[in-house]
């Protein structure tokens, strides 16, 4: 946001009409002269925030619009026209890259060609657990046959729900091979959520495996257990005909929040996965002598049309990531350093967390990736691998890149220092893809204006499962030459910057991003509603004193309702990173004048005082249940110092609360990995969420 100034006067008639002022009083200033013949315009500008460049185009656009006001005098001003062809050209050229050459095909089938080619070649790497591209391709072919023997057809959708590890490759291989599409499940989301997108889906079977046979809901009627080679245990299917997929056949079912309250299924199809995976390995150089690492959560559409496939179809290995590896910056730092990892794709929270701490002066990770709207800093120039952010969503797939070199890439190796002044930008047009910036009628803004970003391109999804959810957000594309062609809307406020790149502003709706994964808030309300006892509620995302964005739910309830019971309730309906870290009771909401929550008048929570410890050495006084050090069991002892470990704090007791004192669903996530390696017990995230004291954990696990 710029200040602005507009002064009429008698302007002196040889002063240039643009001028800079490093010290202006003003960002803008806009002199007006109606004296003369013929009225002249000063424009003068603070060079210090706005480039010569800029001002000019400004200058430019106040001068065509005069003129069209002039010559147009009965059309309505926003109906005029203020960009000229040398913008329209800038644009059109900010917003485009080159599309790869490659002849596309659909993935399936690809890693066969190498395990004809290299057979020995290592395709998958799971902790001590290997399979050659021969082994792989074998096992997929199998399964793929036991599935069309068992009766799936062309264009259904199996359902998987298994975590990150080589069966889930397998299975993802043998579904498309069989010609169906994969319905991605988060084997760690409550049941009646899964159900939702089984029922949905209309997928009659679910593959998983026997950890997570029972996890599954009732709406999934049939259910393939593999065994861990990723075959299902009985005899031989025989063989079929198997189905080649087309390139716009459905290959994926990805779930997304959605902004009224229902969670929708995104349809992403095999040309979104095959142009993803050539594009990768055109524009980061992935070939056979790379590793590639698997961290992102497995049902994410990161994971299934970015991060798994350029390394099978350019026959490297993907080495995949445990839970253990993933447990502190440090483990997986160790991880990656171990398995050789040259490339990797990483959750923001956690890639920000890696590069805060020490790398030895040499590594084999050449770049380390992150997805995000927003990345908080740059990473220091000293790391010895480049760190970027690519920019996507579910329904377009990668949408920007700042590894695309048109003039220079920009990374933490290649920022400049007046780069740096700057939050890290979003990077340019993925190879593709088509970028518009629109105002709220779906016309392009001027270079440097804040607008919606509006994706077409190859990477495009179908749309959601429903046409009336894909009408929404997929409309009419009115600049491309594509018959039929659509624009997605993004919700994304992004501008593009002097020198093309574009820098993301903000969103044009409620819809957060909590520990790298997308929230929509109407869902999250729409459980707080239907809690027991709450009346009304809103969610928000402030910054916490750390800058970390914490999920807040300000509610309107009666005396008697708990809000850790509020808390257990939706960890029962809600995937994790959806459940509020931080509940806010207020006598009633802030209303606006249309009587419509006034989001922007909600409270910041007091944060001192949710992060003071409530045990006898904290500011808050002992209740009768806080036990001193000696007075504590072998476990609750262990998880206290596990809370401390993981939220970097000194001093706790058994009563304090994971949450309030600034964990959240990535945290828990490294916190139950710990638990597990130390004291050797089964636990899910979700259960620290229904007991989130060491307490109250302890008493669950005994």
């Amino acid at each position: 946001r710029y200040s602005a100034g507009f002064r009429v006067r008698r302007a002196h008639p040889r002063r240039p009409v643009i001028s800079r002022a490093p010290d202006a009083e003003l960002t803008l200033t806009l002199v007006v002269d109606p004296g003369a013949a013929a009225p002249q315009l000063e424009l003068t500008h603070d060079a210090d925030l706005i480039d010569a460049c800029t001002a000019e185009r400004f200058g430019g656009h106040v001068l065509r619009m005069l003129d069209a006001i002039t010559s147009l005098p009965h059309t309505p001003v926003a109906d005029l026209a203020m960009l000229g062809p040398n913008d329209r050209a800038l644009l059109r050229s900010w917003g485009t890259t080159p599309d790869i050459p490659d002849a596309l095909r659909p993935v399936p089938r690809l890693p066969a060609e190498w395990a004809a080619d290299t057979p020995e070649a290592i395709a998958l790497v799971y902790g001590d657990q290997t399979l050659t591209y021969a082994e792989l391709d074998a096992r997929a072919d199998l399964l793929a046959h036991r599935l069309v023997a068992d009766g799936t057809a062309a264009g259904a959708v199996v359902g998987l729900c298994m975590p990150r590890c080589p069966e889930l490759v397998v299975a993802m291989l043998a579904v498309h091979r069989a010609g169906a599409a994969a319905l991605m499940l988060d084997p760690k989301a409550p049941d009646a959520y899964l159900g939702r997108f089984v029922e949905q889906a209309g997928a009659r079977l679910v593959l998983t495996t026997s950890r997570f046979e029972r996890t599954l809901p009732p709406e999934a009627k049939d259910v393939l257990v593999l065994a861990p080679t990723g075959l299902a245990p009985g005899p031989v299917a025989p063989e079929h005909p198997l189905p080649e997929p087309a390139l716009d056949d459905p290959a994926f079912l990805v779930q997304t929040s959605g902004s009224t309250g229902t969670p929708k299924l995104v349809v992403v199809t095999h040309r979104a996965v095959a142009h993803s995976a050539f594009a990768q390995i055109r524009a980061h150089a992935v070939a056979a002598g790379e590793r590639g690492g698997w961290t992102f959560p497995a049902q994410t559409n990161v994971s299934v049309t970015v991060v798994v496939w350029a390394y099978l179809v350019a026959g490297a290995p993907l080495h995949i990531a445990r839970d253990e590896d993933l447990s502190s910056p440090e483990r997986l730092r160790d991880w990656l350093l171990s398995e050789g990892i040259t490339q990797v794709f990483v959750v923001a929270p956690l890639a920000e967390a890696l590069v805060g701490i020490a790398w030895p002066a040499r590594t084999p990770l050449r770049t380390l990736l992150t997805g995000s709207d927003r990345v908080r800093r740059w990473a220091p120039e000293e790391l010895p691998f480049e760190v970027g952010n690519w920019y996507g969503a579910n329904e377009v797939n990668i949408v920007t890149s700042p590894l695309i070199p048109r003039d220079r890439p920009i990374t933490s190796h290649t920022a400049t220092a007046r780069d740096r002044t700057l939050p890290p930008p979003i990077g340019r047009p993925w190879p593709g893809a088509r970028l518009y910036v629109l105002d709220g009628d779906l016309r392009p803004v001027a270079p440097g204006v804040v607008g919606e970003l509006a994706v077409a391109g190859p990477e495009q999804a179908r749309g959601y499962l429903t046409a009336r959810q894909t009408a929404e957000r997929f409309v009419p594309d009115p600049f491309g030459d594509v018959p039929g062609g659509r624009l997605y809307l993004t919700g994304d406020l992004v501008r593009f910057r002097a020198d093309g790149i574009l820098e993301h502003r903000g969103r044009a709706d409620h819809q957060l991003k909590i520990a790298g994964m997308r929230v929509e808030v109407g869902e999250v309300e729409k459980a707080l509603l239907a809690a027991p006892g709450v009346r009304a509620a809103a969610v928000a995302a402030p910054e916490d004193p750390q800058g970390t964005r914490r999920l807040v739910a300000y509610v309107v309830a009666g005396a008697d309702t708990d809000t850790r019971a509020l808390r257990r309730e939706l960890a029962r309906v809600l995937p994790d990173h959806m459940v509020p870290h931080v509940f806010v009771r207020l006598d009633a909401l802030p209303l606006n004048s249309g009587d419509k929550i006034d989001r922007n008048a909600l409270p910041v929570p007091d944060w001192a005082a949710l992060a003071a410890p409530t045990t006898a050495s904290g500011p808050a006084p002992r209740t009768d249940d806080e036990r001193t050090n000696d007075e504590r069991t072998p476990v609750e002892d262990a998880l206290v110092r596990v809370w401390e470990e993981i939220l970097g704090r000194e001093h706790l007791g058994v009563d304090d609360d994971f949450f309030l004192l600034g964990g959240d669903s990535l945290s828990a996530g490294r916190a139950v990995r710990l638990i597990v390696e130390r004291l050797g017990i089964p636990l899910k995230v979700r259960v620290l969420m229904l007991h989130p004291t060491p307490a109250e954990l302890a008493r669950e696990l005994s």
